[in-house]
């Protein structure tokens, strides 16, 4: 027999290895992740889930509003906190890659994303249809015919991007269905990066600064460090650059451009992994002796590890979290009826 939900929340046992309500956020979001916590349910309100969790109302208030950015939970004005059904309203959603800009670096984290998002999707009930689109760029003015058969058939009620370039935003932002993009990594584990480069004077990095690129909030978490990134210090890489010189050569050309530096860089920072191989032999051959010459970021995506042969400080994402949280992103919009 099901547990109550007020006898789930009294299970709640903070660790003290994070804030109260991140673990009290995490510890609901595996809940309702396992349908312990059944979609349709209505959650006690903030005093009464602070005393089950012998918590503050503060921290239970805090947690549930990261719930609510998720798309677990929706807060109605009067009625009170419901467990989303997160595939009201889906059956179906399209795939779409724009395949025509595709480089081939970037297809193990393509293929790899897809792959387990269409994992999470057959998980949450949700049904899909792949989707590449292979035509020239300046016929990319429209959605392609197989969207478009899908979209007036009702095939479909949602179309995710896994790849949607800026010439395809204009058609794909006014599509009639619930609809997001997913080009780069969403969320950059970045915390420990400023204690890191501690001591550090001269910060250099290689960042790309379109689409969802993590360059604002590494500035944002290195300002109030004292650790700023200073324009000569910065190589920024440009949406279709990788296509002429592919990502790796990228990574290794403008990190040597920035180790050659007068004054060089006592800290780096590349970012995405694909140019990280370039990025390891410009060092290689500079013969800099890592971490005490020169400290080290690295992105790396958890599920496509690669072979550093020095200590660095590991800017990681999961693609699997990504996945997960696209399927949560569909339900922004799904709310208990009234």
């Amino acid at each position: 027999m099901p547990k109550k939900i007020e006898q789930l929340l009294a299970e709640f046992a903070p660790t003290g290895n994070m804030g109260i309500h991140r673990e009290l956020a995490e510890f609901l979001r595996r809940k309702i992740e396992a349908d312990e916590i059944a979609a349709g349910s209505m959650l006690p309100s903030q005093r009464e889930m602070a005393a089950l969790c012998h918590t503050n109302a503060f921290s239970v208030k805090l947690a549930s509003d990261e719930l609510a950015r998720l798309g677990l939970i929706a807060k109605q004005p009067g009625r009170g906190m419901f467990v989303v059904d997160r595939c009201v309203g889906i059956r179906n959603v399209a795939i779409y890659t724009s395949d025509s800009v595709e480089h081939l670096e970037n297809h193990a984290f393509s293929s790899a994303f897809r792959e387990i998002l269409c994992r999470k999707l057959q998980q949450a009930g949700i049904g899909y249809e792949l989707l590449f689109d292979c035509r020239p760029e300046a016929e990319h003015d429209s959605p392609p015919e197989q969207l478009r058969r899908a979209l007036a058939e009702g095939r479909i009620q949602a179309v995710i991007g896994t790849s949607v370039r800026s010439f395809d935003e204009g058609w794909f932002n006014r599509l009639p269905v619930r609809h997001l993009s997913q080009m780069f990594d969403p969320r950059l584990e970045i915390s420990g990066l400023a204690e890191y480069f501690s001591g550090c004077r001269r910060i250099a990095a290689v960042l790309p600064t379109h689409g969802n690129s993590p360059y604002s909030d590494i500035l944002e978490l290195l300002k109030p460090a004292g650790l700023p990134l200073k324009p000569r210090y910065m190589r920024q890489i440009r949406e279709f650059e990788h296509l002429k010189d592919n990502y790796a050569g990228l990574g290794y050309r403008y990190v040597r451009e920035l180790l050659e530096t007068t004054p060089p860089p006592d800290a780096l920072i590349v970012y995405p992994d694909t140019a990280v191989p370039g990025a390891i032999i410009a060092i290689l051959e500079m013969r800099l002796k890592v971490p005490q010459e020169l400290r080290v970021a690295f992105h790396r995506n958890m599920e496509l590890p690669y072979f550093c042969p020095f200590p660095v400080h590991y800017l990681d994402t999961e693609i699997s979290l990504m996945a997960e949280q696209t399927v949560r992103a569909l339900a922004e919009n799904c709310l208990p009826q009234s």
